[in-house]
């Protein structure tokens, strides 16, 4: 049900095959819960799980032992649902999709590494200062060397903690950028996050909160989404949706990309 059906999730199709009469036990249910173990693990940010982390998680979710779970995997690897590869040379599982998503994405990031940046040479020495003005601000050590690397790099993740100054690095390298003549497309989950550094002496940034609102969560399996509550935005899903899109059309030509976001959380297993 939870893939023949649109919106419809794993605790609400179990439920209702609960009702209908099918077993805790039956394989079809189990199959379904590999799916649903995975998912639950990408709240955490995870695109995959250690295999034995996965039967843990299943078993525990499920509360089915392992001998059926190790079946329903067995099957679900076989139709591709789910993927077999490593994490830290750890067998792992992941979603189908989300496998496919994740590895044509890692290769156009690859590409798009190669060669220099779009822009001519920036002496940052010289940027810095008048950054500093531009923004009536001093910028830390640690933004300087951001702003450094930013400048002099095609692909670039940067994360911080709250507070840390991240709007006034964006805000640093966007100005920097547009009085090269550098043309920028500006993205985030809300569009108020999304808006353009206010200043009339430099040209206009565009502005692209959504992205064509794509959710990549559809395409990597996730359909249930809405089941667990979540609104439009989220910083997780709106990096897979912009990651997305950059990798997916040929609508225009991306040159180069800047990630600027929180510190991501990680546990154990995945990630």
């Amino acid at each position: 049900m939870t893939r023949d059906i649109h919106g419809i999730g794993f605790r609400t199709a179990d439920t209702v095959a609960g009702k209908l009469g099918v077993e805790k036990t039956a394989l079809i249910r189990a199959r379904a819960g590999i799916s649903y173990a995975l998912t639950e693990a990408m709240d955490d940010g995870h695109c995959g799980l250690p295999r034995e982390e996965l039967l843990g998680l299943a078993e525990k979710l499920l509360e089915v032992e392992q001998p059926i779970l190790l079946e329903a995997l067995t099957l679900e690897l076989q139709e591709g649902s789910v993927v077999a590869d490593l994490l830290d040379d750890e067998p792992a599982v992941f979603l189908g999709g989300l496998h496919r998503a994740e590895s044509k994405i890692a290769a156009w990031l690859l590409a798009l590494t190669e060669g220099n940046p779009p822009w001519r040479p920036i002496d940052t020495a010289k940027a810095v200062p008048w950054i500093e003005t531009r923004l009536g601000v001093t910028l830390a050590s640690s933004q300087q060397e951001a702003l450094r690397v930013a400048l002099s790099s095609k692909v670039l993740v940067i994360t911080g903690g709250p507070g840390v100054g991240k709007t006034t690095l964006v805000n640093a390298i966007l100005k920097t950028l547009l009085v090269k003549g550098v043309k920028v497309a500006l993205t985030a989950p809300t569009g108020r996050a999304a808006k353009p550094p206010d200043d009339p002496a430099l040209p206009d940034a565009e502005a692209e909160p959504r992205l064509h609102g794509h959710h990549a969560w559809e395409e990597a399996g996730r359909p249930d989404r809405a089941e667990k509550g979540s609104g439009d935005g989220g910083q997780e899903r709106h990096l897979s949706t912009a990651l997305h899109e950059a990798a997916r059309t040929p609508r225009r030509s991306f040159r180069g990309l800047h990630l600027i976001a929180d510190e991501p959380y990680r546990s154990k297993g995945g990630g």
